[in-house]
């Protein structure tokens, strides 16, 4: 495939395709079904945000940066930026897990969300991929393990393992995100000063990589390294771009998610503040407005 031929390519597999279009059909419906009953959590910025993350992850596999990662470097780690780092967390924000259990028909949501909840094998095996240890180490150690020369060039060689590739990224960045960020109805297991410690100490262990790969003096893949190349980039040039391109790219999230996590924390110690003076009588209490005072008595 010539250089033009690779940016006109779209790439349309099955094995991506259709997962992704069930969980945007299941999401739509469960935003529809939502609505007559003015249920008020998927508010609007977690729609966008669902919808945000859904087309990163469709860029990522289907647009012509799947093409391009087969012929540099450079293009397969922006295409791994943005499954892990763009469309996971963003898919979380938006409550798939809400949406997506009351968009499914109810025969198929009892067989399977509710039969499989009702396992205690399930139970089990969810409690384990959840807990912090065992998600930030499937997140950090799985990148490092798949940027090793001969898993990478298998990934690029054969369509199974490169299906295999990303199927191990979009799940453990879905089981690191998850605990960052509260994908409603799920709660974290983690207080928000260990958000801070469990995202630090990722960011840390990923700068590593993207400075090996960056100032290396050898082409470490040997798919690209045999290739001809593209645009006239040399192997080596396109490794440092790609090291280059994780380094900046990817650290951006890990910085925007410590800033989010140090605003929750000061609204939630200001908020827990303020009704510890209200208690002890130091500050007049706040009376709810009329319409705060109708949701409050809302029943649930």
């Amino acid at each position: 495939m010539t250089g033009t031929e690779s940016i006109l390519y779209w790439s349309f597999e099955p094995f991506a395709m259709i997962p992704l279009a069930f969980a945007i059909i299941a999401y739509t419906r469960g935003v529809v079904a939502s609505r007559p009953k003015n249920i008020r959590v998927l508010v609007w910025w977690r729609v966008a945000s669902f919808y945000a993350g859904a087309t990163a992850i469709f860029i990522a596999l289907a647009s012509p940066i799947d093409g391009l990662g087969e012929r540099l470097f450079v293009f397969h780690m922006l295409q791994h930026l943005l499954l892990v780092f763009v469309g996971a967390p963003l898919v979380l924000l938006g409550a798939p897990a809400w949406a997506m259990t009351r968009g499914l028909p109810s025969g198929l949501r009892h067989w399977t969300v509710v039969s499989l909840a009702r396992r205690r094998a399930v139970r089990g095996l969810a409690r384990l991929l959840t807990h912090p240890m065992v998600a930030w180490s499937l997140f950090v150690f799985g990148l490092w393990a798949w940027h090793l020369p001969p898993p990478y060039a298998s990934a690029i060689e054969r369509d199974l393992i490169h299906v295999l590739e990303h199927t191990f990224f979009m799940g453990t960045a879905l089981l690191f995100w998850g605990l960052v960020i509260d994908p409603v109805p799920l709660q974290s297991r983690l207080p928000y000063v260990g958000r801070l410690v469990y995202v630090v100490l990722a960011l840390t262990q990923g700068l590593p990589l993207a400075a090996f790969l960056t100032f290396t003096s050898v082409p470490l893949y040997e798919p690209y390294a045999s290739g001809a190349g593209l645009w006239g980039i040399t192997p080596l040039v396109d490794q440092q771009l790609g090291g280059l391109l994780m380094w900046v790219g990817g650290m951006v999230p890990y910085f925007i998610a410590v800033a989010a996590l140090f605003v929750v924390m000061m609204v939630r110690d200001e908020a827990a503040m303020r009704k510890e003076e209200e208690a002890l009588g130091l500050v007049p209490r706040v009376q709810p407005t009329p319409t705060q005072d109708r949701m409050e008595r809302r029943p649930a």
